[in-house]
């Protein structure tokens, strides 16, 4: 019986958008295989890394947002294939770098980024991966789960993609807020002599790793796989999103650590130009 239990969290990969996660062989309709930038670039080599160190894990959760169709909302194309079809045998060849998971959870991602067909494809995704299935589904919209190994003191994690925002009565963080409320909730979700309490909340969604703890609980914000987009110029010029993904290791006797498999901000950095004569090249 093992001591431990490694769970390995991914969101926000956008498969399918020009600055998400792609494989140097994703092959499309009219289109290349080639990466189409120093992102793409960036993640594609760290992607390698991330999968064959966390290689098997005992528990991959799958955050939202792993595929993105979505083109009819923006004014211009960022997407590198229209075919739904391209983009889940790409999503499944990505999310099969992880080899054998002992078991995966799927979580509904945003439906803002695809048409109706994303729906089907995250489902579709879910079934080829073998994902969790309960009432003869695989995607879930959330999950209450259970992450301690096998005899080990419970550790239940409420988990969903979206994270509420805290445009209302309650002015702490929203990952506080989130937690709060759910305390004031907890039976709705959990038998409370049964599983005591739920210890955490898990989430996607922001483009940012965010994580807060108290005495009892804790908060992760899980960060994406995808490059600042047009949309996100726009609305946060000034944000870019944080890179990379967290690895929550819970014991038998109820102690947790984390892991962070970052990508570097020095790999993902832009030029820096000279208001000098033409000729004089960047800096980087």
């Amino acid at each position: 019986m093992a001591n431990r239990l490694q769970t390995v969290l991914v969101s926000d990969t956008h498969i399918g958008h020009k600055l998400g996660l792609k494989s140097d062989t994703a092959l499309a309709e009219e289109h290349t295989s080639e990466l189409e930038n120093n992102i793409q670039e960036v993640m594609w080599e760290a992607w390698k890394e991330f999968t064959k160190k966390y290689r098997n894990p005992d528990c991959l959760i799958l955050l939202g947002d792993i595929c993105d169709l979505l083109k009819m909302s923006r004014k211009e194309n960022e997407m590198w294939s229209e075919n739904s079809g391209d983009l889940l045998r790409e999503s499944e060849k990505l999310m099969s770098m992880f080899g054998k998971p002992k078991r995966i959870f799927a979580i509904k991602g945003t439906s803002a980024h695809a048409d109706a067909q994303h729906v089907t494809i995250e489902k579709d995704l879910a079934e080829r991966l073998n994902a969790h299935m309960y009432r003869f589904r695989r995607l879930h919209k959330f999950a209450v789960i259970n992450l301690a190994p096998e005899g080990g003191k419970p550790a239940l994690y409420h988990v969903t993609h979206h994270l509420s925002s805290t445009t209302n009565w309650y002015r702490g963080t929203a990952p506080a807020k989130a937690i709060m409320t759910l305390m004031l909730n907890e039976s709705h979700f959990i038998d409370r002599k049964v599983w005591d309490k739920i210890v955490g909340i898990l989430r996607g969604h922001v483009h940012h790793y965010w994580y807060e703890e108290s005495d009892s609980r804790r908060m992760v914000i899980n960060p994406c796989w995808q490059g600042q987009t047009n949309w996100m110029i726009e609305k946060h010029p000034e944000s870019p999103p944080s890179l990379g993904s967290v690895i929550l290791n819970h014991y038998k006797d109820g102690s947790f650590d984390k892991e962070r498999f970052m990508i570097p901000v020095e790999k993902l950095r832009q030029p820096v130009f000279q208001a000098e004569p033409e000729g004089v090249d960047s800096v980087g």
